[in-house]
């Protein structure tokens, strides 16, 4: 069997017992009428923009009243997933080794694990969550599924923001280089960046085009923050777009 094959007869078999699961850990944990509607902000950006940096300073940082800030990136989700194992571990390491993306409900799966958790925090009753979406959504399935599975629910998130990092992709490729080379990533060589800056074009234009031409009519903001400067200067400006939306 192909890996493509192989990752999606894994991904049928085991998506009809992961959703089922969680869909019990959303009726079971999810608090009933919950008066607080938590945020989703999704933060997209080329490979090496600095999307994670930023998303990990501002939820490291953030001392807000009523509100806490969580960091959901979608490439540490997977990373985890994939180290655990099992079936879930299984497709995501198949489509990986067979240059395929991972499905979206596998992804949505594993981001509505983390907002289920945090939503169901008793020691936190009462506090908005701000969710940063780091890498999400990477490209047009993502936010069909999205719309599917967590706006019609219970879950009380609500996208009002999205922030593209606009950076020239040769610095972009610099840092991921220099990255590479502190800390040993095999993906972080010049062929597998070309391939990634490749497939990042492809997928994320027409994901922008669809918000910033207004068809979805969401009120869903779209911002750009330059992030080809030094990081305290653009954490500044991206902590700024987002002043109106913590």
């Amino acid at each position: 069997m192909s890996h493509r094959s192989t990752c999606l007869a894994s991904f049928l078999f085991t998506m009809g017992l992961y959703t089922s699961y969680t869909r019990l850990k959303i009726r079971s944990r999810s608090p009933s009428n919950h008066p607080l509607v938590h945020s989703g902000i999704f933060v997209l950006g080329g490979p090496g923009a600095g999307k994670r940096t930023l998303c990990a300073r501002l939820a490291a940082s953030a001392n807000l009243d009523k509100t806490k800030v969580h960091h959901l990136s979608v490439d540490e989700l997977l990373r985890s997933a994939r180290e655990k194992g099992g079936q879930v571990g299984h497709i995501i390491n198949n489509c990986i080794l067979s240059d395929h993306n991972v499905p979206s409900s596998v992804i949505m799966e594993l981001l509505k694990e983390v907002i289920i958790d945090a939503c169901s925090d008793g020691e936190c009753s009462g506090v908005k969550r701000v969710f940063l979406m780091d890498g999400f959504p990477r490209y047009m399935e993502n936010i069909s599924v999205w719309d599917g599975e967590i706006a019609t629910r219970r879950l009380d998130v609500h996208v009002r923001c999205i922030v593209f990092l606009e950076c020239p992709e040769e610095l972009c490729t610099a840092r991921l280089l220099g990255q590479g080379a502190t800390s040993g990533h095999l993906d972080n060589d010049f062929e597998t960046i070309r391939k990634r800056f490749r497939s990042f074009r492809e997928e994320i234009y027409p994901v922008m085009s669809l918000f910033e031409s207004g068809i979805r009519n969401d009120g869903v903001v779209v911002k750009k923050v330059l992030a080809d400067r030094p990081m305290d200067m653009v954490y500044q400006d991206f902590l700024n777009v987002l002043q109106n939306f913590l």
